[in-house]
């Protein structure tokens, strides 16, 4: 059998898209903690401007690490601390993450703005609970634009 190559490397989310013009995960964070009112920073990955579109809040758990519902929890995210800056998610209730394997996919409060510069947003969390949740932030990358 001939050599297929050298070995590559495969991450959760890779970004080696081959055009600026897909949607793409802009941001993420594992295991916010809910029980803590405030914020959670998410490292904007490889982007200097995009276009939010959506964002997906998952994996509800417990301190046991069980599947747990997460409907009472109010999250937003933000590129300022504090619900401040631009809006990309306003902060809302998690109502239909009932546990198990829900995902609450919610569409980007402005989904026609461009958003220039982040280099880190913010998980805000509201009304606790306790548990953890995973966020991610998709949207299209502009960073190819003036």
């Amino acid at each position: 059998m001939a050599n297929p190559g050298p070995a590559t490397t495969v991450s959760n989310h890779p970004q080696n898209l081959a055009t600026n013009q897909a949607l793409r995960l802009i941001a993420s964070a594992q295991s916010v903690n809910l029980a803590l009112a405030g914020d959670t920073a998410m490292t904007v990955v490889d982007v200097s401007k995009f276009v939010p579109v959506s964002v997906l809040i998952t994996n509800g758990l417990n301190s046991s690490g069980a599947t747990t519902t997460i409907a009472t929890a109010t999250v937003g995210v933000y590129t300022g601390v504090g619900a401040t800056g631009s809006t990309v998610l306003t902060t809302a209730a998690l109502t239909s993450n009932t546990g198990g394997p829900y995902v609450t996919t919610s569409t980007a409060t402005n989904p026609a703005t461009a958003i220039s510069n982040p280099s880190t947003m913010y998980v805000n969390v509201g009304t606790t609970i306790a548990a953890t949740c995973d966020v991610f932030v998709y949207g299209y990358d502009l960073t190819f634009l003036p």
